[in-house]
């Protein structure tokens, strides 16, 4: 709340977490920060999807029907300062481009190939002390997320702090 930027999700399915978030800080009279909502609104798109058990689960969970772009939208509605933006991480950021201080980040897209490149874009504009939620980093059945989460925090010369639900943590310094 106390730092300078716009907050992120990356991945919003029906909307649900940044809602829950919004509605919280409403209710105890917090300011409600700009956030920038980017998802696909049609699952993942087939050449990310790393194993069978996404694949079937992105048919019968997030595929197109399953939400929508209208439905998200109107979960908002008396949240003027959401953006919902549909589009595939990260070619949509060339027509909607990530705000440039970025304070928090949510990813939650369920493929490693997204969330990698995502995460390259978001952690540049994020601003000291601003903090990436990883969604699915240390879930079993999400090895190759693990595995590319690590990989580009190593790369990186940072540490993703694994949480006991399963969420990986990056702080700026």
């Amino acid at each position: 709340m106390h730092l300078s930027g716009d907050c992120v999700e990356l991945g919003v399915f029906k909307g649900h977490t940044v809602l829950f978030i919004q509605e919280y800080m409403k209710k105890k009279k917090m300011p409600v920060q700009n956030w920038f909502l980017y998802d696909t609104f049609e699952g993942i798109p087939d050449g990310e999807i790393a194993n069978k058990t996404w694949e079937t689960r992105n048919k019968e969970s997030y595929g197109p029907g399953t939400y929508s772009l209208e439905e998200v939208i109107e979960r908002f509605k008396s949240f003027p300062q959401t953006k919902v933006i549909k589009g595939c991480v990260p070619n949509i950021f060339e027509e909607e481009p990530l705000p440039d201080a970025i304070c928090f980040a949510h990813i939650d897209m369920n493929s490693a190939v997204a969330e990698t490149a995502g995460l390259e874009i978001v952690y540049e504009r994020l601003t000291a002390g601003g903090i990436i939620l990883l969604d699915d980093h240390g879930w079993m059945q999400c090895g190759d997320q693990y595995t590319a989460h690590t990989k580009w925090a190593t790369e990186h010369g940072i540490r993703v702090f694994e949480l006991p639900t399963g969420q990986g943590l990056i702080f700026k310094n």
